[in-house]
């Protein structure tokens, strides 16, 4: 046990100061954000519900996230319901993943859906490629402009383009994704 005043003690003196300054500090800090544990806003009233999308120009609309969530600002905030809602959120046509996040303002909840929302292809362009029609080309791919984007989709219709070329005789084709 360390006393202070003793020769050499100090350190340990300045060092149980410090300790005590910022465990304290942060105890401090915590309760004025008003962060409070998500385990102690249980059955507190939602005060407002906010979505965070992944996009700019995010298709998937506030109405229909809150919707499929079945949570509204005034009600109670039950993390098994939000869970039963994020799961929605998830299940609708062009949501990759969703999550939520709750924190304490005041005396009421701050939700916010997130909502990553997968990516659409917008164009498909061939450059470089005089030898086949476009409408030849576009036949090797699986997916076509407005699908969802599938990394496996793509890689498989770059490989396939490159096999129709070689087929044609083209040793050096190089096909390029962007």
């Amino acid at each position: 046990m360390a006393v202070c005043g003793k020769p050499g003690m100090k350190s340990n003196c300045l060092l149980f100061a410090l300790s005590f300054v910022v465990l304290f500090g942060c105890a401090y800090c915590q309760a004025q954000i008003g962060g409070v544990p998500e385990a102690n806003i249980e059955g507190m009233t939602i005060g407002s519900i906010e979505i965070e999308s992944n996009r700019t120009d995010p298709t998937v609309s506030r109405s229909e996230v809150l919707n499929a969530a079945r949570v509204r600002p005034g009600q109670s905030f039950s993390k098994v319901a939000v869970a039963e809602g994020v799961e929605r959120i998830s299940d609708l046509e062009g949501v990759g993943l969703a999550d939520y996040r709750a924190v304490a303002v005041g005396n009421q909840v701050k939700l916010t859906f997130i909502v990553d929302e997968r990516n659409l292809v917008r164009s498909i362009v061939f450059q470089g490629m005089d030898a086949l029609s476009q409408k030849k080309l576009l036949k090797e791919l699986d997916f076509k402009r407005g699908d969802y984007l599938d990394e496996l989709n793509v890689n498989g219709g770059a490989e396939a383009i490159k096999r129709l070329y070689l087929e044609k005789g083209y040793s050096s084709v190089r096909v390029e994704k962007d």
